[in-house]
């Protein structure tokens, strides 16, 4: 089981160790349709993006490019 799909946890230690306003950020995340899956596409994309689609580096200058 990974940490993703541990169940959830009750009693007293586990709500101190929740981050404050831990739900808020649930509820906003659905509102949104932010999901596990959606985040971890994006984090992806980031993390395998070619830096060069996006800016140019000359003379010791990183300049972005215009979209």
């Amino acid at each position: 089981m990974t940490r993703w799909d541990a169940p959830p946890r009750s009693g007293a230690a586990s709500a101190a160790a929740a981050a404050p306003g831990h739900d808020d950020i649930e509820r906003t995340a659905a509102a949104l349709g932010i999901t596990r899956d959606r985040l971890l596409e994006e984090c992806r994309n980031i993390g395998f993006a070619d830096i060069r689609n996006i800016c140019t580096w000359e003379a010791g200058l990183l300049e972005m490019k215009q979209p």
